[in-house]
């Protein structure tokens, strides 16, 4: 597990996230999230 202090990236494919739906104007169609996180 994380633990205080440590890091991860965290890479989420579009079937995970928005799909083709996309989020407004923000996110497109098919984009891949990536999330730097810090506990």
């Amino acid at each position: 597990g994380m633990k205080v202090g440590g890091q991860r990236v965290l890479r989420i494919p579009p079937s995970l996230a928005y799909a083709d739906r996309g989020a407004r104007d923000v996110i497109p169609p098919g984009a891949h999230l990536e999330f730097d996180c810090e506990l």
